[in-house]
């Protein structure tokens, strides 16, 4: 683009870089050079950086660079400041972010000025650096001369923002020693804490931005035009079985049984691992202590995937007017913990076009293949009310990938979006319009103002296991494997001693804390809820569950007397009420619901997607139609005599044609509430295959759809 630029506008001093490098490379070769050929080695000099943890990854880098901007003729540029080992997530990544104490952070005041006067200098001495092109091996060895200056320049900062970041690292103190002497350590006055500060920085590969690149943070504006990246995507944490899996591999794919034995045997085969597994879990623990509030970081909700962490760093690192581009899980524009990014990005910055694809066969990313990989493309600037997002997929190969890119994407306005900003798949402008149509609905956890729900995940497969270990007589343990729809199983059932341990955990003592509710409904009730519910049929859900699945949203009613896990969750109503609780597990059979929760999930169906559901307005005819269907299909057996007797059905076995008639009803009346056009009853068809949905049972609902239209 410079290289076009160059033939549109005058500009003399690089003209002149140019015809210099094409001088010195013509001198000792006779083969021909164009301007684009030597643009590249300024702009590589100039304007491109990189950090990377792996110092593999560093120096793969910079190959890949030298190859892309080789001239004959000319030396290799000196890149070892633009590109750099370091991790992006620990260190100083703004100035103004250390603030003394009584100050907010952003307010500039950094102890006086010292630390921007540094800033300042070691961008003088990086423009040296810059200004050197780098033709031969003399001014190569000068780059790196220039670069030991800039190190120089940059010494006295580095003290502080050592010791700044040492805090969260566990060094109590430092920050404190920096807010009573932090212009004398600039200085160079010796310091309790520095050496400790430094050595801890360099163990966890501090990265300080401001310091090592200096020359994008001493301007107005401060930070990088153009952020472009695919930050990794796995947990600042390590499970015993995932960790193991890396040596074994299919190991978590195997059944439960033959797993632990397996699990059993490469321990005894290996036990230097165990010593590794112990070394891994140290060192993460202290860089999850670290990305906390104390050095700038928002927790959010669930698990600590670095993405998240990334996602926040890009907020810092990208300048007023700067262009965002990367490479994201689905889950950052859909699950809770990402809300913050997505206000970010919708408030403070512009999405430009967000395509979604699916690495089906791995045909985009040599890992992943199950994920939907969200390719994001923004710029920061504030964000007009009016302005409509630009998203399009999800594409399944390359082809698909071509045309979808090809194509002018999917508007959809801010009000289609979730609650917290959660950003649907939309395949078609129809899609768009019909979950507009769709969201327009009450929140899920409010029930239409029939019920009022919230989640509960009543034991941790992994860390209540404890509970039910060895054991071979107490409550069936079901997980959500062990129910379909309608289809109380048993599949896969362990036994769980209902012990005073077992029962006072599965009570809860401050259930539902981060539902949508809790700001309404204290928790004492939240607690009573649960308490009530424990032993008791109850409406499970799957938390594991896919998009392209054959169905998504998977609930049933779950007999009395059993335990569930995480992998399980159900629902706690805050007010009795059986008639509502057999409704609502109706809705969230249908599969208007389902298409509805295929514009959010990715691989799980958690707490945060679920209550982000809407609901249609129930008159009385339709409320009690489905919760009478809905219970009749839950009692199949004597298991659930006292919920029938509550609901007014009949308990016991039905015939496969009375079941298929019960479920088509739910169907047309769930989409006959949501007031849907036949051309939208068929668009939510498509979402599924013939053999989820059966061309006999979708006739079935188009029939009784019209009936009832």
């Amino acid at each position: 683009q410079i290289a076009e630029l160059l033939g549109e506008v005058a500009l003399p001093a690089v003209r002149e870089q140019i015809d210099e490098l094409r001088a010195a490379a013509g001198a000792s070769v006779s083969v021909e050079i164009d301007d684009a050929a030597l643009v590249k080695r300024l702009v590589l000099k100039r304007c491109v950086y990189g950090v990377d943890l792996s110092p593999m990854g560093a120096e793969i880098a910079k190959v890949s660079l030298w190859l892309a901007t080789f001239v004959p003729g000319l030396s290799l540029a000196y890149l070892d400041h633009n590109i750099q080992v370091g991790n992006s997530l620990i260190g100083v990544a703004r100035p103004e972010a250390m603030a003394p104490p009584g100050e907010a952070s952003g307010t500039g005041a950094l102890f006086g000025d010292p630390i921007v006067e540094a800033v300042s200098k070691a961008a003088d001495e990086a423009a040296k650096l810059r200004s050197i092109t780098d033709r031969t091996p003399e001014e190569v060895r000068a780059s790196a001369e220039a670069d030991a200056a800039f190190e120089e320049a940059t010494a006295g900062a580095r003290r502080i923002c050592d010791l700044w970041t040492a805090e969260p690292l566990g060094l109590a103190g430092a920050r404190e020693e920096v807010n009573q002497k932090g212009e004398a350590i600039i200085s160079g006055e010796a310091s309790t804490h520095s050496e400790a500060a430094a050595d801890l920085a360099e163990a966890n590969s501090a990265f300080h931005w401001p310091l090592e690149l200096a020359e994008a943070f001493a301007r107005d504006r401060p930070g990088f035009d153009v952020v472009v990246g695919n930050p990794p995507w796995d947990e600042v944490d390590v499970e015993e079985l995932a960790f193991y899996a890396r040596y074994r591999p299919g190991l978590r794919s195997l059944p439960e049984a033959p797993r632990v034995e397996a699990l059993a045997k490469l321990k005894r085969e290996r036990p230097a691992l165990a010593g590794h597994l112990e070394e891994e879990r140290a060192r993460l623990a202290a860089m999850r202590a670290y990305l906390g509030p104390a050095s700038g970081y928002e927790t959010g909700a669930g698990d600590p995937d670095l993405y998240k962490f990334f996602c926040q760093r890009y907020a810092e690192l990208l300048r007023d007017g700067g262009c965002l581009g990367v490479v994201l899980p689905r889950s950052a524009f859909a699950a809770k913990g990402s809300s913050g990014f997505r206000t970010w990005l919708l408030d403070e910055a512009a999405p430009r076009r967000i395509d979604f694809l699916l690495n089906r066969k791995n045909w985009a990313f040599d890992i992943h293949p199950q994920y939907t990989v969200a390719l994001l493309s923004a710029e920061r600037r504030p964000s007009k009310s009016d302005e409509r997002l630009v998203v399009a997929g999800v594409a399944a190969s390359a082809a698909e990938f071509r045309d979808q890119v090809a194509s002018g994407g999917i508007s959809i306005a801010r009000t289609a979006l979730g609650p917290d900003g959660e950003i649907p798949l939309l395949p078609t402008q129809a899609h768009a319009d019909l979950l507009a149509k769709l969201r327009s609905g009450g929140p899920f956890a409010l029930g239409s103002g029939r019920w009022m729900c919230f989640p509960v995940a009543e034991f941790h497969e992994t860390n209540d296991k404890g509970l039910w270990a060895d054991a071979d007589d107490g409550w069936p343990l079901w997980k959500g494997g062990s129910f379909d729809i309608f289809d109380p199983n048993g599949a896969e059932a362990r036994l769980c001693p209902p012990s005073e341990d077992a029962l006072k955990k599965a009570r809860k003592p401050r259930p539902g804390s981060g539902s949508l509710i809790a700001e309404t409904v204290d928790v004492s009730q939240r607690r009573g809820a649960v308490a009530r519910t424990v032993g008791r049929a109850r409406v499970a859900f799957r938390d594991v569950t896919n998009r392209t699945n054959s169905r998504t949203v998977i609930p049933c009613l779950v007999p009395p007397e059993h335990f569930l896990t995480n992998k399980a969750p159900y629902l706690a109503f805050v007010e009795e009420n059986p008639i509502a609780e057999a409704a609502c597990l109706a809705i969230m059979s249908s599969l208007v619901v389902d298409w509805q929760s295929r514009r959010f999930v990715e691989i799980s169906l958690n707490f945060f997607i679920l209550e982000g559901f809407c609901l249609p307005a129930l008159d009385d005819v339709t409320f009690r139609a489905l919760a009478a269907a809905s219970a009749r299909l839950s009692c199949v057996d004597e298991r659930f005599s006292d919920f029938a007797d509550a609901t007014g059905v009949e308990c016991g076995p039905l015939e496969d044609d009375e079941r298929m008639r019960l479920r088509v009803d739910i169907d047309a009346r769930v989409a006959h509430a949501w007031e849907l056009t036949s051309e939208e009853l068929e668009l939510v068809f498509d979402d599924f295959t013939l053999d989820a949905v059966t061309p006999e049972y979708r006739e079935g609902v188009r029939k009784r759809f019209a009936e009832l239209t």
